[in-house]
């Protein structure tokens, strides 16, 4: 699956993990401009504002089309090179956030599926995803991602 990750793919991994969701936020790319905070924060206050939606399409294109030329030379790299492409992608799809709401949640199934397919292995739930994925993902916002490959490490190791 992770040979040819498409927008396709990615609306149907929403579809599916995000099944307890509104049906008209279903498989669809976000179409209004949101912000990650604190509750009641405005975007001026934001801790993260994502692109806004009209970019997201050829943001997630982009991301994906990089994965895809990649990937046949990155089967054959070593474990770090993995580590670093695979936290790289997770990172940056969650920076798009394509979806209105589960972008996480797909991000984390993508993940565990290119883990299978570059790495052989995985254990899904060892992916820590409390405060420090969270730090993680803001450490990878200023280009370190030694924390991210950490966590990804801990659950291809089992």
């Amino acid at each position: 699956m992770s040979a040819s990750l498409s927008r396709a793919l990615l609306l149907y991994v929403h579809r599916t993990v995000c099944a307890d969701m509104p049906f008209g936020l279903l498989g669809k790319l976000r179409h209004l401009t949101v912000w990650l905070g604190v509750p009641d924060a405005d975007r001026e206050h934001a801790e993260f504002v994502p692109p806004p939606p009209e970019e997201v399409p050829e943001k997630l294109e982009a991301l994906l089309d990089s994965w895809n030329r990649r990937y046949a030379e990155l089967v054959a790299s070593g474990e770090d090179e993995k580590l670093e492409a695979l936290a790289r992608f997770h990172h940056g799809l969650l920076v798009i956030h394509p979806f209105m709401d589960g972008n996480g949640r797909v991000a984390r199934s993508i993940l565990m599926q290119q883990c299978i397919d570059i790495l052989g292995r995985v254990e899904p739930g060892l992916l820590d995803k409390g405060t420090q994925y969270y730090q993680a993902l803001k450490d990878a916002d200023g280009d370190d991602f030694e924390s991210l490959k950490e966590l990804i490490q801990k659950a291809v190791s089992g």
